[in-house]
């Protein structure tokens, strides 16, 4: 799924081929190799996961396709395409399919492993935790009034500071 912010809109792909790419929303017709791409990238991009875009950065969760336990976190500066981090290994072998998502400068990687792991927002790679929650995601988790909504694959949690 695409997201867009900035007067740009940035999709990404592993259908055939890894590529991002950052794209000025005012372009018309075929853009392929026109100044109305703003910048992009043929590595790291994801085949399921969304971009997750939180104001001038863009993070990026190559989920290894069908090879499992090979997922990577990647972080971007939006509007120009510079590499905060790239490709960095999680913490261990993962499978993430589900898409990341922020809240309270925290960002949140489901893994069909059955860990949340828990990464500092910004352009260092920095995992704050990892929590074991023994069952399978691959849907993306949700934020609603301060909590954290995780479909697992038999139950879904609630994660409140209630």
């Amino acid at each position: 799924m695409p997201v867009h912010g900035h007067g740009l809109v940035f999709t990404a792909s592993a259908v055939n081929e890894r590529r991002i790419l950052a794209i000025k929303l005012d372009a018309v017709g075929d853009v392929t190799d026109s100044d109305a791409i703003a910048w992009k990238l043929d590595r790291a991009a994801p085949y399921n996961p969304s971009p997750l875009l939180w104001d001038n950065e863009l993070y990026l969760v190559r989920d290894g396709g069908l090879i499992g336990g090979t997922s990577r976190f990647s972080a971007f500066e939006a509007t120009t395409g510079r590499q905060h981090y790239l490709q960095t290994r999680l913490p261990s072998s993962y499978t993430v399919k589900a898409s990341p998502i922020g809240a309270g400068d925290k960002i949140y990687l489901l893994t069909e492993e059955g860990d949340v792991i828990v990464i500092r927002r910004g352009p260092t790679y920095e995992v704050l935790a990892v929590n074991s929650m023994d069952e399978m995601f691959i849907a993306s988790p949700a934020v609603v009034d301060g909590e954290l909504f995780l479909r697992g694959l038999k139950h879904l949690f609630c994660i409140s500071s209630e």
